[in-house]
């Protein structure tokens, strides 16, 4: 029998500020784990309570499926020992969100949000590793335009659910599916627009087709899940 296919969430962001984003080239985390593509989308209020409403049920049913599972094994575990551990894993689940409050200086809280996402950047098939890259679009173009923190940003995500044994933790996570850059700020120039600098708004500049390199990775748009590993693992993610 072929196994059912799990419905695939998509969304798309309002354009928030690009907050520690490794879009161009992945974090290599240390060398310690898979290396990925991230960002922190600063959303203000308004914005982030709408897309707040929108992702809390998809969180709520990945924790209460967690729970449902673990019931099951209270009752129906293979000895005591199996149904206790059950037991005491219903009392201790904890649910994940993918966003925290965004907090000032001083600590205090700002009222914005950060919303994180993040994609693998390789996967591996036929004993081979495979690149990933994030699609980035100016308009409907696609872009090599660096993008640096401060830039605004809409993201295009999928969401995953999850249950992940080891840590005892449901909800889901937010995977990068591409990225449309609405006003790029270079990397290091600390948030600062080309306006900030003394161009000119009306420097159009060029068009970066007539410049772009050929590029052998895919993109994760035409890999698909597979490209980005396990979807019911928290593994897959690194915040």
């Amino acid at each position: 029998m072929a196994k059912e296919k799990k419905e695939v969430i998509k969304g798309l962001t309002p354009v928030g500020t690009a907050v520690y984003p490794y879009l161009n080239k992945p974090d290599d985390v240390g060398g310690k784990g898979r290396p990925k593509y991230k960002v922190n989308l600063r959303l203000s209020p308004e914005e982030s309570q709408a897309l707040i409403e929108s992702l809390e049920p998809h969180a709520e049913a990945a924790y209460e499926q967690a729970l449902a599972e673990l019931r099951d094994k209270a009752t129906n575990g293979k000895d005591g020992k199996a149904k206790a551990s059950a037991k005491k894993a219903i009392e201790a689940l904890q649910k994940h969100l993918p966003w925290v409050e965004d907090v000032d200086a001083e600590g205090e809280p700002t009222g914005d949000y950060l919303f994180k996402f993040a994609s693998n950047a390789e996967y591996e098939k036929d004993g081979k590793v495979h690149k990933v890259n994030i699609p980035l679009f100016n308009g409907k173009n696609i872009t090599k335009v660096l993008v640096g923190g401060g830039s605004l940003l809409k993201v295009a995500y999928v969401v995953v659910p999850f249950y992940m044994p080891a840590t005892n933790t449901a909800g889901i996570t937010l995977r990068i599916d591409a990225i449309q850059v609405k006003k790029p700020v270079a990397p290091g120039a600390g948030g600062r627009t080309a306006e900030a600098y003394g161009f000119d708004e009306e420097d159009e500049g060029f068009d970066e087709g007539d410049f772009a390199e050929d590029d052998d990775s895919v993109s994760s748009s035409d890999t698909g899940s597979d490209t980005h590993g396990s979807t019911n693992s928290k593994e897959d993610e690194d915040f």
